[in-house]
């Protein structure tokens, strides 16, 4: 299966601020996201992500993705999820879960832990980053600090709003 990874990013690379608050990000990273959900279907979050996206997600947002099957990579048995959302205990048995559906691409979406460990599994095929005109100084990064490298070759890149800077890049394998 087709691993495409997606994050809206500031131009240092950061995600979120340490709080998991992304409030540096335009609504133009939601609606890339939302687009390119639709398209694939489908949509991996880590735990953290999730929680974090109902600080600023309002149920207008989601209902945009209410078509999609959305993910959420968990060990907790016991973590509480709105309807719409299926826990899945490791990225391995999500790809499982998502080949068994049909689908050929998946696309995720962070946070910076689940992205380290598809990046030194050797899992990601292809990176999406919206670089947002924003420097951050202190926050999460797009990956956890963890033993890997990826080389990319760029496939795309497109000016978004006169302002947001969209990347396209192939995992080079």
């Amino acid at each position: 299966m087709k691993v495409i990874l997606y994050m809206v990013i500031s131009v240092n690379g950061i995600i979120s601020k340490k709080d998991g608050i992304e409030d540096f990000i335009s609504l133009r990273g939601w609606e890339e996201a939302v687009k390119l959900a639709k398209k694939y279907g489908n949509l991996i979050w880590g735990r953290r992500t999730y929680e974090n996206a109902f600080k600023v997600l309002r149920q207008s947002d989601l209902d945009q993705i209410k078509a999609v099957d959305k993910i959420v990579i968990s060990e907790n048995k016991n973590l509480k999820l709105i309807p719409g959302f299926h826990r899945i205990e490791s990225p391995e048995k999500a790809i499982d879960y998502l080949e068994k559906k049909g689908f050929k691409t998946s696309l995720l979406d962070g946070g910076a832990t689940l992205n380290s460990f598809f990046a030194k599994s050797k899992m990601i095929d292809e990176i999406i980053f919206l670089v947002e005109p924003v420097v951050v100084g202190d926050g999460i990064p797009v990956f956890a600090s963890e033993d890997f490298e990826i080389k990319l070759e760029l496939l795309q890149s497109e000016k978004l709003d006169g302002r947001i800077l969209k990347l396209q890049y192939s995992v080079i394998k």
